[in-house]
């Protein structure tokens, strides 16, 4: 991604939309979560200081997850803390178009709803979340459900909308 943005990417406003279905979700959300608590003092595995603002995710504009499991490992923690979303580098109109949409089958048993949990309704808007009926005639109604997404319009359309306005 270094390379990509150096080469024609380049700026400090452009917008980076994240999308990410089932543990995906939990991954990039820990990913965040590290880049945004980075303390130079003490590096990890990586060097931030030699990454642009689009790799920080200083940019982050977007997140849609979907079929999404993080409420799972909610349970071991006595205190949720979400990522800082929208972040407060975003610029002021990037932040008007900032949403997370999270969107989850009721019969997909590793899709959940995250704004049950208090420190997610605070970043998601209640018109953001969204329970579809994911997959065809033979796996709407079952897990199979999970890997329905993709093709089902009452996810498409709407991302594709929400993706459009940055066009």
């Amino acid at each position: 991604m270094h390379e990509l943005f150096n080469i024609g990417l380049g700026g400090t406003n452009v917008p980076l939309i994240i999308m990410a279905h089932s543990l995906g979700g939990h991954i990039m959300s820990n990913y965040i979560w590290d880049m945004q608590i980075f303390d130079p003092e003490n590096p990890v595995l990586y060097h931030p200081e030699n990454l642009s603002d689009f790799e920080k995710f200083h940019t982050l504009t977007g997140i849609v997850t979907f079929g999404c499991n993080i409420p799972l490992f909610t349970f071991a923690n006595s205190e949720v803390k979400t990522i800082q979303f929208p972040p407060d580098s975003l610029s002021e109109d990037l932040k008007a178009k900032a949403r997370w949409m999270n969107f989850y089958d009721p019969d997909d048993i590793l899709g959940y709803p995250l704004r049950p949990i208090e420190a997610y309704a605070e970043i998601i808007k209640t018109e953001d979340e969204k329970a579809i009926n994911s997959g065809g005639w033979f796996s709407s109604w079952n897990p199979l459900s999970h890997s329905g997404y993709w093709t089902d319009n009452d996810f498409t359309k709407p991302v594709a909308e929400y993706f459009s306005k940055f066009i």
